[in-house]
């Protein structure tokens, strides 16, 4: 059982991560359960795991991400620019972090 839920908040994470930095928000979790067929529910134990461990912050009693760093999906003093495209960055080191993330160059606007 143990080896099911690595994989399912396995799964979870990356395409959490990978929405984010396709659309500079984090998805919901019921969109992700949608996005990867799941039901809502496991996706929801899921962002609780995942929220532990240290891994994504939720905004106070809710399952909304606030931060999966170096992603902040509330507005900071780390705009990061690249191309057409921008994000938050969570603090001083995770914004150039999302440069390197995503191999792309940019700006880091503090």
């Amino acid at each position: 059982m143990a080896a099911v839920t690595e994989e399912l908040d396995r799964r979870v994470r990356l395409r959490l991560y990978q929405r984010f930095a396709e659309e500079g928000r984090p998805p919901t979790y019921r969109h992700l359960a949608e996005d990867l067929d799941l039901d809502p529910a496991a996706v929801a134990h899921a962002f609780r795991r995942l929220a532990e461990g240290r891994v994504i912050v939720l905004e106070p009693g809710t399952l909304d991400v606030w931060m999966a760093n170096p992603f902040s999906a509330r507005p900071t003093g780390f705009r990061v620019d690249a191309g057409e495209r921008w994000w938050w960055g969570t603090c001083a080191w995770d914004a150039p972090g999302i440069l390197a993330m995503l191999g792309v160059d940019g700006i880091v606007r503090t």
